[in-house]
C-alpha cells in the first residue's frame, strides 16, 4: 500500500509541475481533515523539538518509508523510530526545528500530499547519514487509516548548498 501512496505522490508532484496552480476539485475532503493533517505536521516538530523519537515517529504509518536528504530510505515505523533515536542522541542532540506546511493537496477523501518546509538549527556536528543545518522541503502522502491521518511516505530535500 505504501508503494502505491508513494507512486500518488510522484505522479501528484508532476500535476502541480504540468498544472502550475491546478485546484483539486471541491468538496474533495472535510476542512477538518485539512485541520488533522496540520496537526499531524505540527506535532512532528514539538515531538522533534523534544528530540522524543517515538512520539517523531508516532506519526508514521506502521509500514511507512521516510527518505532523508541523503537519499537514504528506512522502512517502517519501528526502523523510522530507531533511526531517529539514534539521531536525537546524537547529532540532533541540541537540534531545533520549525515546520510550516505549505500546501495540502488531496488525491481522494482519505489520501493527501503534503508538501511542508522545515528550518533546522543546532546541529552538533555532521554525520553522512543524518541532516544538517539548513533548510528543507518535504513531501509526503498522508493516509486516513481508522479515522487517523498517518504519514505512508515522506522525502526530505535540502535546500541551497549541502
Amino acid at each position: 500500500m505504501v508503494r502505491r501512496l508513494a507512486l500518488a505522490a510522484l505522479l501528484a508532484a508532476g500535476i502541480w509541475i504540468q498544472g502550475a496552480g491546478a485546484v483539486a476539485p471541491a468538496n474533495l475532503a472535510a476542512d477538518s481533515d485539512e485541520r488533522e493533517i496540520r496537526l499531524v505536521f505540527s506535532q512532528l516538530g514539538e515531538a522533534w523539538n523534544r528530540h522524543d523519537a517515538s512520539a517523531w515517529a508516532a506519526s508514521f504509518a506502521e509500514d511507512a518509508d521516510f527518505t532523508s536528504s541523503l537519499g537514504a530510505t528506512t522502512h517502517g515505523r519501528g526502523a523510522i523510530t530507531a533511526l531517529q533515536a539514534t539521531l536525537f542522541r546524537g547529532a540532533l542532540a541540541e537540534s531545533a526545528l520549525k515546520t510550516t506546511v505549505i500546501d495540502v493537496r488531496f488525491l481522494d477523501k482519505e489520501t493527501a500530499v503534503v508538501r511542508s518546509s522545515s528550518a533546522l538549527d543546532g546541529v552538533g556536528f555532521a554525520t553522512t547519514f543524518g541532516p544538517a543545518n539548513g533548510t528543507y522541503r518535504s513531501l509526503a502522502v498522508v493516509h486516513k487509516e481508522s479515522g487517523r491521518w498517518n504519514i505512508a511516505a515522506m522525502q526530505c530535500v535540502r535546500v541551497g548548498n549541502p
